[in-house]
């Protein structure tokens, strides 16, 4: 904005400009490492049900890998997606058929990365 003042038989403009802010975000150690697990994920999830009936496979969606009893009731099942299901459609069926309790990925540690790239490149490398 532009303005003028009259002071003592002076006439002063003055200007004030507008300066975006601009910020870079870098990325936290926490943020990186968490990218590079969700990279190795095996779109394996962890899936909790408050009803007691066994979870079962369901083609095109996902196959059951292991189940549990869980301390709190009910089960807790470790689910692999299929190649082209999506964890909102597994979400949306298991929400449909049981009492879902629980919905999370299981990410693979760093620990276990390392020792999957370190195994296929010894593998590789043999070849």
């Amino acid at each position: 904005a532009v303005g003028s003042n009259v002071a003592n038989g002076e006439e002063l403009t003055l200007r004030t400009e507008r300066r975006i802010k601009r910020t870079t975000h870098y990325e936290t150690a926490d943020e990186r490492t968490f990218k590079v697990r969700r990279n190795f994920g095996k779109k394996l999830y962890r899936v909790g049900v408050s009803d007691t009936m066994a979870l079962e496979p369901v083609e095109g969606l996902y196959c059951v890998e292991h189940v549990e009893p869980s301390p709190f009731g009910g089960i807790v099942a470790d689910l692999r997606l299929d190649a082209d299901a999506l964890p909102h459609d597994v979400i949306a069926y298991i929400n449909d058929h049981y009492k879902l309790a629980e919905f999370h990925e299981l990410l693979p540690s760093m620990n276990e990365i390392f020792i999957e790239t370190v195994s296929n490149t010894t593998n590789t490398a043999a070849q």
